[in-house]
């Protein structure tokens, strides 16, 4: 059995084929701009995408887009850990 990132490669070779387009956006998320060549780069890449999202996340900067808007993911999540956190110190009524 081939190692797990030779079917990753295998995969992302019959995508580039059959479904370019996703590819292509693909690469355009990703912070290095040139075009990954070989195993090690296209790893290297989506590392530096990953860290890139997880600071994102942590600077509470990670945003989503919708049509021709981004918004902040924190000014979605705050109201409603909001309301939750609220909700969870009332009272019961039976």
């Amino acid at each position: 059995m081939p190692p797990i990132s030779g079917l990753w490669d295998e995969a992302y070779n019959q995508l580039k084929s059959s479904k370019p387009q996703l590819i292509l956006d693909y690469e355009a998320l990703l912070p290095v701009q040139s075009v990954a060549q070989g195993r090690a780069e296209r790893y290297q890449q989506l590392q530096g995408f990953i860290s890139g999202r997880i600071d994102e996340i942590e600077k509470g900067a990670w945003k989503i887009r919708f049509k021709d808007h981004q918004f902040l993911v924190k000014d979605f999540v705050e109201p409603v850990v909001g309301v939750v956190a609220c909700t969870l110190r009332l009272p019961l009524h039976r």
